[in-house]
């Protein structure tokens, strides 16, 4: 996926003659001003490829679990792992570009979860 990343922003730069890529300005990703026939920015191809990396690892976190012999089990949860560390480098991505801005969750609602599973564990 960083491969077509990559080969998107080469091939953007070539329709655009001798821009480079830090010369090209990034569009609005507002689509109701965006012609339908508008090329993906690179914002939105990111947040595409983070939506289709949190599919991909959900269907090989479920196949790696219905696995019956180790040799197979180990083979998924090899690509498992890599396509987690796929899914991180997208999202470490749109961090940096300011469109995921992760929060921290209240502490309340910390200890009332914790308080949940302790009760859950003693009854």
């Amino acid at each position: 996926m960083i491969r077509f990343l990559a080969f998107y922003h080469k091939e953007n730069s070539k329709r655009r003659g001798s821009e480079t890529a830090a010369e090209i300005a990034v569009p609005s990703t507002n689509t109701a001003e965006k012609p339908a026939d508008a090329p993906l920015t690179q914002d939105e191809i990111l947040e595409d490829l983070l939506a289709s990396q949190q599919q991909i690892t959900a269907l090989y976190n479920s196949a790696a679990a219905d696995c019956t012999t180790g040799t197979l089990k180990n083979d998924m949860l090899a690509i498992l792992r890599e396509e987690h560390n796929l899914h991180t480098t997208v999202l470490d991505e749109l961090t940096a570009r300011g469109r995921h801005k992760p929060s921290l969750a209240p502490q309340n609602k910390i200890d009332a979860v914790k308080r949940e599973f302790e009760q859950q564990s003693k009854g």
